[in-house]
């Protein structure tokens, strides 16, 4: 609202005594210095172009603050126009000195007018301010309270809409209750009728049951009889080819040590045929001596031919004991079974807790693992779900294996169990050797092994070579080697320039190897130095369970021929030897993101082979007319193995495990597969056949 005039005596008590005692300049000084903050202000409070319907409490505190400021400053101003006005009045009283002073009271009387003319102006700028901001403020009023009007009225909206939520959340809650009740009789209902129909039923089919089983009894122990008759005549047929075996190679050496002797014989023979030509030579001259002489020389001629004769005997029959050692000791391992399966178990981790380990060792070939509550890893809990107990309580599991080595075996112990499946590949059977278990079980320390402790891979070599220098003369050798392993389900070649991928060619029959280099080796030396190249190019990585572990599966695939200088009769045989990726989880093992794949791509290879020896169990223990498919091509790793876990060749299976109560889980899981792959049968595999061919020609 505009203020009414003021004049020099109107409202001097509404003036701060302050403002009232300042002289002239000062109160110039204040007012130029409030008209400063007061243009300020007014630049930052000025209406802007926001919608209307938006309130802005900030701002309405804003422009309170600015009004009052043009208040202050609008009473400085009031008081600023009454000096003037007392100054102006004083002059115009007739007052003698002030008349002798009239030129400086004209220059003020100038002064005080042009400093009214701005004063009024001004005021006429705050008060136009003023009115600005208090409608600015009324607005400002006027929105706050629309707003809280609709404020109120969507609380009492939103109550209203709980109030009826709730209602409704109610009445559902007793028609689910309701219908849950009536679902219950129902079924109770269904049951009563159900088992009131089949009761009688039920009797019968109890009757008919349990006379077929009595007949099923009576016809099991009979079978149980004859297979107890047969084991029994197994054994001692077993026992008499034992027995043959060491009889015949008895013969041999005393066949080789007649050999022996004749091969003296003959060479005494020869020096004594050179003394008596020298002796007819000399005796020449005598007729009766010469003739006599001639007579000796062609006895000792006859003689010398009678024991070449007897030479090139002794020569085939040494070849033909050689063949009926070979097809004794073949068939001594057919009645083992073609595929064995081998226990080791690597020596505890040294702590200095000493826990009890569940595993007792009953025979040579058992294992007993008693139970009781193990407790559950992280891992395996998370398999089972978060609710499950800390621990479980184990049965009591029985383990059978053709052999079974404790944490006290070496190396040596080892290798001498599956020495004569090695001595099969020399005689022209394919052999496939397979080291399977957990990460950090052993695995690549038994085939690899060290340099002071050589593994199964270089103790094999050495026995090959081993048993084919005695061939030499007899035989013409030739050996090459190839390596591969199988890292991501991709086939690489380790002993090429370059490390490449290899292709596989399945005619159904046969699985070929397309552009994999092989080797030609001559000796035990050579042999290993393309093996251990191979092994510096597998990929190896460092897991919390295992510094060095393997990250792919390693393949060393021999390849041995024999052509006889008698009759060329060809010898081809393939060594198959196979270094498994451990299984393990991805979360035990902390495995970051490459880490996490490598591990998902070696466990679905490892859950194939499992797969196919299951398939091959359930094969072996039905009629071959099954038809059920075996999964080769799931997996590169059994794709590969085919043609040795196809009936072409004499398998190996040796399993490793930790005897620590920690790795429990896992080596159950272990000895459960080595279990089930006792149960398979490969069937007699063919003599002469190679496996695992490549179409490139072997390079040495």
């Amino acid at each position: 609202m505009p203020q009414p005039p003021l004049s020099v005596d109107t409202h001097p008590y509404m003036l701060p005594k302050a403002l009232q005692e300042l002289s002239d300049e000062k109160v110039v000084e204040h007012l130029a210095e409030m008209e400063a903050i007061s243009e300020t202000l007014l630049d930052n409070s000025l209406p802007s172009t926001e919608p209307a319907g938006d309130f802005h409490p900030q701002k309405s505190i804003d422009s309170s603050s600015h009004l009052k400021i043009l208040k202050t400053k609008q009473l400085v101003m009031e008081c600023v126009m009454r000096k003037l006005l007392r100054s102006m009045k004083q002059i115009q009283d007739p007052d003698p000195e002030r008349k002798n002073k009239t030129e400086n009271e004209a220059e003020q009387r100038l002064k005080m007018a042009r400093m009214m003319q701005l004063l009024m102006l001004q005021r006429k700028n705050l008060q136009q301010q003023v009115d600005v901001l208090t409608q600015n403020y009324d607005s400002l009023l006027q929105k706050h309270q629309c707003l809280k009007t609709y404020s109120e009225g969507c609380v009492s909206e939103n109550l209203e809409v709980n109030k009826k939520c709730r209602k409704l959340q109610t009445e559902r809650d007793s028609k689910e209750a309701q219908i849950k009740a009536l679902m219950q009789l129902s079924c109770k209902l269904q049951k009563k009728l159900e088992s009131h129909a089949h009761t009688e039923l039920a009797l019968e089919n109890t009757n008919l049951e349990l006379k077929r089983l009595v007949c099923d009894n009576e016809n099991l122990r009979a079978a149980n009889q004859q297979l107890e008759t047969s084991c029994t005549e197994n054994l001692k047929e077993r026992e008499s080819l034992t027995l043959q075996n060491n009889q015949l190679k008895m013969d041999l050496d005393r066949i080789r040590t007649e050999l022996a002797n004749q091969r003296v014989r003959t060479e005494k023979v020869s020096a004594e045929n050179a003394n008596l030509r020298n002796q007819l030579s000399i005796a020449e001259a005598g007729s009766k001596t010469a003739a006599k002489k001639s007579v000796e020389y062609g006895q000792l001629r006859e003689a010398y031919e009678n024991l070449q004769y007897d030479h090139q005997r002794l020569q085939m029959l040494y070849i033909s004991e050689t063949e009926t050692r070979r097809e004794l000791h073949n068939q001594l391992q057919e009645v083992n079974g073609n595929i064995r399966v081998i226990s080791r178990f690597r020596p505890a981790e040294e702590c200095d807790e000493v826990v009890e380990s569940p595993f007792e060792f009953c025979a040579m070939d058992k294992i007993f693992v008693c139970g009781k509550s193990i407790p559950i890893s992280v891992a395996y809990q998370r398999q089972l779900g978060y609710n499950q107990p800390q621990a479980y309580t184990a049965r009591d599991e029985f383990f059978a294996f053709n052999r079974v080595f404790q944490e006290s075996a070496n190396q040596a112990d080892i290798f001498e169990e599956i020495q004569p499946i090695v001595g099969s590949f020399v005689d022209g059977y394919n052999v496939c050797i397979l080291a399977y278990g957990p990460t950090g079980s052993g695995k690549t320390y038994t085939m690899q092994g060290t340099k002071s402790c050589p593994g199964i891979c270089r103790r094999a070599v050495t026995e090959v070579f081993s048993l084919c220098d005695p061939l030499q003369g007899v035989w013409c050798t030739e050996i090459n080697v190839a390596m591969f392993e199988i890292h991501n389900e991709v086939i690489y070649d380790l002993l090429a320039p370059q490390i490449t991928p290899v292709k596989l060619c399945d005619n159904g029959s046969d699985v070929r190897l397309v552009n994999a280099e092989e080797k030609i080796t001559t000796s035990e030396q050579e042999t290993m130095h393309w093996i251990e190249k191979g092994y510096i190019r597998r990929k190896v990585s460092s897991t919390r369970l295992n510094s060095e572990s393997s990250r792919s599966h390693l393949i060393i695939r021999m390849h041995l021929t024999l052509v006889s200088t008698l009759d060329n009769q060809r010898r081809t045989s393939s060594l198959v030897l196979c270094d498994l990726a451990g299984s393990e989880s991805a979360e035990r093992i902390e495995a970051d993101e490459a880490l996490h794949m490598e591990t998902g791509y070696i466990n679905r290879s490892l859950v194939t082979l499992a797969r196919v020896f299951e398939t091959l169990r359930r094969k072996s223990g039905q009629c071959a007319s099954t038809g059920l498919a075996i999964p080769y091509r799931d997996s590169k790793l059994t794709h590969l193995l085919k043609p040795c876990l196809g009936g072409q060749a004499k398998c190996v299976l040796i399993v490793t495990a930790s005897p620590e109560q920690k790795h429990l889980d896992r080596t159950l899981k272990a000895l459960e597969f080595a279990q089930r792959a006792m149960q398979v049968s490969l069937g007699r595999p063919a003599k002469n056949n190679r496996i695992l061919v490549s179409n490139q020609t072997p390079r040495s």
